[in-house]
């Protein structure tokens, strides 16, 4: 309902778990979300990963800076196994820089 205080069940396999039967003999990964803060008129938003099985949690909060917004990403993740950190730094370029297009796109397809 976008209230702060929902939850967002989210899946995929874009971090591997090992054990299971999905891609490549991985389960699929999830993570369950909070809302935990919506300003519309100050355009920021905030979520917490409250549960999931890959011991990631995050916070991401997008904040004026007086020009545009500014996305301020936070997280921590537990060990992943076979996974170096910058293997975990180059997953999450990716992911960030596609999330940075979509949304310059997106910006730019409405004014």
């Amino acid at each position: 309902n976008g209230q702060p205080g929902c939850i967002r069940y989210c899946s995929g396999f874009s971090i591997p778990v090992a054990g299971g039967c999905g891609s490549a003999g991985q389960v699929a990964s999830w993570s369950k979300e909070r809302l935990t803060a919506v300003d519309h008129a100050r355009r920021v938003l905030s979520y917490e990963m409250v549960d999931c099985n890959i011991g990631f949690k995050s916070t991401v909060e997008i904040v004026p800076d007086g020009t545009g917004c500014v996305i301020e990403w936070g997280f921590s993740v537990d060990t992943v196994e076979s996974w170096t950190l910058d293997d975990l730094v180059k997953k999450y370029e990716l992911v960030l820089v596609s999330a940075a297009r979509k949304m310059e796109d997106s910006v730019g397809s409405v004014e």
